[in-house]
């Protein structure tokens, strides 16, 4: 962006002022542009010093523009009503072709889709991630088309690849939106309840688009065709009214699709990450079952399952599930960050995720299950998931795109398969569900509230170095050396300083 070019010939002592001021005008800047090495490190300092700890944010003196967040927040909204409506038509469509105790099956062939998937996503991290973000809108927008033309329902293997796509495209597009944010946005904690509470009306509307009516090929299409189009043009709006730009990574010598995962292999905080952000899929794909099984047995008629019932259902829990997440998060994320802190505000869902699979599993029902489905999941959208992203603060944007690609894709698909072997195990039998699932769900609560409060912990540990940065340095070097042993050349370091003082040289002594 302009603004921040133009600021980074300034001297050590206006850097400073310069990076408020220019803060203070936009307040959403970030990696967005391309400041010089000096101007870039005091930003990082600075946006690092807000995100110290949650109340950091508070005394900051620039004040936050909401603009952009209102309208990522529609961006997302949109998203999220294609995404619904596509979720909640996905398992009706596999009930009509192979019935719901093929859903586990199709949840680990959904593992091996979204390793192909992330591996190829991966393969594109030079691109500039506007770029990217519109050619991966286009690409699931005909894929759908497509699959509308042919009919979700026309056979086995089309509700299969239904049910695959559209996993794949709620797990990656909803990744690399909040890469997207992470890159650029400013006070993230103020922004973020924002973006979510507006999002969840999208996510309302498409639930309540879902039900009703036999007719799953009409909806299918426009919810699967046009939706990626029309979140596709809101972003096109966005940046050109705010002239946001997010790079892509720097390119190297040799490009590693898997350095996501060998920095997460690294880091333990990564390690916490990944757990914080998956282990808890392993409940909710339990009890996701089970809220299907118990809906499914009460919708049944002697001539099979209703339909039009069955999908009417599923889009009110979306809609219960989206209203109760857009109340969470205008009225209680922001407030419970302010009073408790981050480290403690990261507990409460562990909490909520242990006590609702001890009652749930003592007497399951289904209006308990919906209620506890609902509230965890809401609680998750509207409080979980925006504290997760807060944890990416101290991190750089390799480990935003790369790292996070890899752990909210492919490790909640794997999370979630763990919960299918669960789930697949028991035939379509709620009480053997309920028998041999508790132990492992009551496992993962306790799993996820350990990582929760060492991650907090860690989070206000780590000083001024982001997280991954000094993999990178190394592993730069590294290739250095291998490329001087190889060849006897000594690398001399691309640096503008030390160049610019060459060249001085060079002319002095002309």
């Amino acid at each position: 962006m302009k603004s921040v070019t133009t600021a980074s010939a300034s001297t050590p002592a206006d850097s400073d002022s310069d990076s408020d001021d220019v803060t203070a005008r936009t307040s959403l800047l970030g990696a967005s542009s391309t400041p010089s090495k000096d101007f870039s490190s005091k930003l990082d300092s600075a946006r690092h010093a807000k995100f110290a700890n949650a109340r950091g944010s508070q005394s900051s003196h620039a004040s936050p523009d909401y603009r952009p967040g209102y309208h990522l927040g529609v961006l997302l909204s949109l998203h999220l009503s294609t995404f619904w409506l596509l979720d909640s038509l996905k398992d009706p469509i596999l009930t009509l072709t192979t019935g719901i105790e093929s859903q586990p099956t199709a949840k680990m062939y959904s593992i091996a889709f979204t390793l192909l998937t992330t591996y190829l996503y991966n393969l594109f991290q030079e691109t500039n991630r506007n770029r990217l973000f519109h050619c991966l809108l286009y690409l699931y927008s005909s894929l759908f088309a497509l699959l509308s033309l042919i009919s979700p329902t026309r056979s086995v293997y089309t509700s299969y690849l239904n049910f695959l796509l559209t996993e794949s495209y709620g797990s990656l597009v909803t990744a690399h939106f909040w890469g997207f944010c992470n890159a650029h946005v400013e006070f993230q904690d103020r922004v973020y309840p924002i973006i979510i509470g507006m999002a969840q009306i999208g996510a309302m509307l498409g639930g309540f688009g879902a039900s009703g009516g036999d007719d799953i090929s009409r909806r299918y299409f426009v919810g699967g065709c046009l939706g990626p189009i029309a979140v596709s043009i809101s972003l096109y709006i966005y940046e050109s009214k705010y002239s946001i730009s997010v790079p892509g990574t720097a390119p190297q010598k040799s490009h590693d699709v898997w350095r996501g995962l060998k920095l997460i292999r690294k880091e333990p905080y990564l390690h916490l990450v990944l757990l914080l952000s998956t282990v808890y899929e392993v409940t909710l794909t339990v009890l996701d079952y089970l809220l299907k099984l118990l809906s499914i047995r009460k919708y049944s008629t002697p001539t099979g399952v209703s339909v039009s019932s069955l999908t009417t259902f599923l889009g009110g829990y979306a809609a219960f599930v989206n209203l109760l997440s857009f109340l969470l998060s205008v009225f209680v994320f922001e407030r419970l960050l302010r009073r408790f802190g981050f480290k403690m505000s990261l507990t409460v869902y562990p909490c909520l995720l242990i006590f609702v699979t001890l009652l749930t599993f003592t007497s399951p029902s289904l209006w308990l299950v919906f209620v506890s489905m609902g509230l965890l999941k809401s609680l998750a959208y509207s409080v979980n998931d925006p504290l997760k992203e807060l944890l990416y603060g101290v991190t750089t944007n390799e480990v935003k795109f790369g790292c996070k690609s890899w752990i909210d894709v492919l490790g909640s698909r794997i999370a979630k398969g763990v919960g299918s072997m669960l789930t697949g195990s028991v035939g379509g039998d709620e009480r053997k569900l309920v028998q041999r699932a508790a132990l492992p769900c009551l496992v993962a609560g306790i799993l996820l509230a350990g990582a929760s409060v060492r991650v907090g912990e860690m989070r206000e540990e780590i000083g001024s170095r982001k997280v991954g940065e000094g993999e990178e340095e190394d592993e730069e070097r590294n290739q250095e050396i291998e490329y001087e042993e190889n060849t006897g050349i000594e690398m001399v370091k691309d640096d503008d300083e030390y160049n610019n003082n060459r060249v001085t040289e060079d002319l002095i002594a002309v």
